[in-house]
This record gives structure tokens, C-alpha cells and sequence, in this order.
């Protein structure tokens, strides 16, 4: 059976706590002028003065994947002539920066959960006291666009440290979840319950009992039919209603927040699977004209009601997908540091133990979410290169104390000295021996 994820207890080190908390802090405001976190410019130096990267192999592919794709974009724009990604080259430059900075200040998986905690907490602030033109329309946008996520993971981190129950932890995540339901958060809300049922089914003792199973089952036929059959009714409210009701009837999936944007990713890439576009926005009419036909065959019999999604205001092409966006900016090269953070998290979401393991979970999951249906924003590769090492470094082997070895001139001249000294230990080991044989 393959080995669990343990998280090892933290080293207390508290000169190393207070670099965790200003970067923590400082990882979602932006330099001005730039979308890039402040909390790069401190990690930079540390990465500099880092003379190894992990030793783990997932958190080295994961760089690897990062440096290549960022190479990947670059080329691919170069040779189609189009704009950088500017936004993608960031974050996958910020992502690899973060790993192998990060890696000398966070050495075990509870640390790198206690730097997911400063930045939830520092997220939470900066919508709360700062915000943007979104954030800003209501309770719910605030919820929904800023603060759904780092405030569910800071509240499970408390609870944690706090020794509440995992029960009582779990049933809390429940809890979030139907109140993101209420606030018109259904991915959000799909994620909270299915990472609160992952968890209850996999934390007794003796394992999966028959009582678990059925748990787990009635779970997800909950999910899949009874959950909807709820929104349709209006349980959660008449605007979640409607809104499924209109993605819905666009032939997006209601659960899965109505996205519609595959369709037209998936003609961009077969059309040029190898080197990419470029640039999503350099896609052609006949490009679009034929996700438009993939969308009709997978049943989306309404193109007024998707287009919207696909061709935004201006007439910027919306891919809505981190994934899915790299492939088509920068070839097959690129989606490689994707899918490289893809099976890491899959890796944790499944395999992760300790106390803040329902933390690294939803983590996981809503990373990996994202991924998939979301775009780049804000601090988000900052979020994933912590992940990252909370996953690797349990499975990181101790480091051996063995002494390094001596150059080769100076381990000969420490071999003449011993020599030479053999005859001088000698007598004085006779000399201390012959008394106590006479005696």
C-alpha cells in the first residue's frame, strides 16, 4: 500500500516565524503599478541565497514544469507574433520564485499550513479594508469574489490549533458550505461538502466501515441529483434559482458554476495542439465558429446565451481556465506546469495526515478547482507554491548528518600526522599499562 502523508510535528524556531508572517501578510498587495504580490521583492532574496531547491521530486518537478512553461509562453508568443501573456509569464515566474525561496524559511508541513493561515488572514484584510470595484457591491460579491475561500481555510485552521473535534471541524465545513449555497457560491459550496465528506468517510480508525460506505454513496447521489433538485426548488433563494435556471438553459452545468468556456479551449488546441496561439486573444472566427459546433454537440443548443461568456466586452476572448489558457498561449510545453500542480494536489487531497489535514484538503481542492475553471488572479501562485511544499515536504527524507568528506590533500596529510603519532600513543599506552601489571 503506497505510504501516507504525515505531517511532522513543526521545529519551533521563532526566528523563522516572523519572515512567515510579513510574507503572509504582504502576499496580496500589489506593487503598485504591478499585479505582482509585494511579498516577492523578501522571497526573491531569499530564493538567491538558497544554494539547493527541494529535495523532493514532485516540489523539483513543479519547478521544472514552471520554468518551462514560462519559457514555453514566451517563445510561442515570440514566434506567432503576438502580446506576451503577461499575466501567465507572472505567475509562473512568481510560482517557481516562491518554491525555492520559500523552501529555506519552511521546513515541515505544519509550518508551510501555519503561512497558508498569514495568508488567508492577510487576504481576508486587504477585501475587507481595500477591496476592488467588485468586492465592493454587496455582502455576497465580497463572499464570492474575495473572501469565501481564505476565510473558510483561516477558520479551519483555528479550530484546528484550538484542538476542537474533527467531527466538529467537518460539520463546520458543512456549515460553510450551505451558507455559500445561500450566497449564490455554488462551487464554493460544492467543494466545502465534498472535502467535509472525503474527510468524514477516510477518519475512522477502521477504516471504511459499512455505515461510511453508505455515507458515502447517499453523499453523492446527494450531489448529483437531490443538491439540484434543491436549487431548482429555491431552497437557497430565488436568485441561485434563476441563475441555474439561465446557465441551464445556455447548456452550462449548474454545479459546476455554469461554465461554458470549454467547448471553444478545446477547438483552440486541436487546431494547434503543439506550439499553441500565442496569445487566446490571436483565436479566429472559424476558431470560435467550431467550439460553437463542439458546444452543440455536447448539447449547448444556445449560443446567444454562452457567447457572452466566450467574447467579453471589447472583444476579449474569455477562456476562464488556468489550464486550459496555458495550453492555448503556449503549446503543449506549457500545460506541463498545470498538470505537474494538478497531480501534486491530487497527491495531498488524497494522501494527507496529521492535524490540519481538512486544511490541506480544501487547499487542495480548491486549487485544483481553480485550475481547471478559473483564471490567474491576484495571489494565487503564491497559494500553490505553499501547497506544494505542504504536500512534499512530509515526503521529504531526513536529511543524513553524516560528516562531509575531506578534500584529498588535506585527508593525505592527516593520515602522516596519525602516523607519525603512532609511536609517541604507543609508549604512553605502555607506559600508563605496565604499572597496574606490576601492582
Amino acid at each position: 500500500m503506497p505510504e501516507r502523508i504525515l505531517a511532522a510535528p513543526p521545529i519551533k524556531d521563532p526566528g523563522k516565524r516572523r519572515p512567515r508572517r510579513i510574507i503572509g501578510l504582504l502576499a496580496n498587495v500589489p506593487i503598485l503599478g504591478m499585479g505582482t504580490p509585494l511579498a516577492v521583492i523578501p522571497v526573491t532574496v531569499l530564493a538567491l541565497m538558497q544554494t539547493r531547491l527541494p529535495r523532493h521530486r514532485l516540489a523539483r518537478m513543479c519547478i521544472f514544469a514552471a520554468v518551462i512553461g514560462f519559457v514555453a509562453l514566451a517563445s510561442s508568443a515570440v514566434w506567432h507574433d503576438t502580446r506576451f501573456p503577461i499575466v501567465a509569464l507572472q505567475h509562473f515566474l512568481v510560482f517557481a520564485v516562491m518554491v525555492v525561496g520559500l523552501s529555506g524559511i519552511v521546513r515541515t508541513s505544519d509550518e508551510a499550513v501555519h503561512l497558508l493561515a498569514w495568508l488567508s488572514l492577510g487576504t481576508v484584510a486587504y477585501y475587507v479594508i481595500i477591496g476592488n470595484a467588485r468586492t465592493a457591491e454587496s455582502i455576497e460579491s465580497l463572499w464570492k469574489f474575495g473572501i469565501a475561500f481564505p476565510a473558510t481555510m483561516l477558520v479551519l485552521y483555528v479550530l484546528r490549533r484550538l484542538n476542537v473535534s474533527r467531527y466538529a471541524v467537518t460539520f463546520a465545513l458543512v456549515g460553510f458550505g450551505i451558507y455559500g449555497m445561500y450566497l449564490n457560491s455554488r462551487a464554493y459550496a460544492l467543494i466545502c461538502f465534498g472535502v467535509a465528506l472525503f474527510d468524514f468517510l477516510r477518519s475512522s480508525r477502521k477504516g471504511l466501515t459499512r455505515t461510511r460506505v453508505w455515507v458515502g454513496v447517499l453523499g453523492l447521489l446527494g450531489f448529483g441529483t437531490i443538491m439540484p433538485s434543491l436549487i431548482l426548488s429555491g431552497v437557497f433563494g430565488e436568485s441561485v434559482r434563476l441563475k441555474t435556471l439561465a446557465q441551464s438553459d445556455g447548456g452550462g452545468f449548474a454545479l459546476l458554476d455554469g461554465r461554458t468556456e470549454p467547448p471553444l479551449a478545446i477547438a483552440a488546441i486541436l487546431e494547434r495542439p503543439i506550439l499553441g496561439w500565442g496569445s487566446e486573444q490571436a483565436l479566429t472566427w472559424n476558431t470560435i465558429y467550431a467550439g460553437v459546433r463542439l458546444a452543440e454537440y455536447l448539447g449547448m443548443s444556445s449560443p446567444d446565451d454562452y457567447m457572452k461568456y466566450w467574447i467579453r466586452p471589447g472583444g476579449r476572448i474569455s477562456i476562464h481556465s488556468i489550464f486550459f489558457e496555458s495550453w492555448i498561449q503556449g503549446g503543449v510545453l506549457a500545460v506541463l506546469f498545470p498538470i505537474a500542480l494538478l497531480v501534486t494536489l491530487a497527491l495531498g487531497f488524497i494522501r494527507m495526515r496529521g492535524q490540519y489535514s481538512i486544511v490541506v484538503m480544501l487547499v487542495c481542492a480548491q486549487s485544483f478547482w481553480d485550475i481547471l475553471f478559473s483564471p490567474w488572479v491576484a495571489n494565487k501562485s503564491i497559494y500553490l507554491a505553499v501547497i506544494v511544499l505542504a504536500v512534499t515536504l512530509p515526503l521529504t527524507p531526513e536529511k543524513d548528518d553524516k560528516p562531509e568528506p575531506a578534500p584529498a590533500h588535506r585527508a593525505a596529510r592527516l593520515s602522516r600526522l596519525q602516523r607519525s603519532a603512532s609511536p609517541a600513543e604507543s609508549a604512553a599506552t605502555e607506559g600508563s599499562v605496565e604499572p597496574e601489571r606490576s601492582g
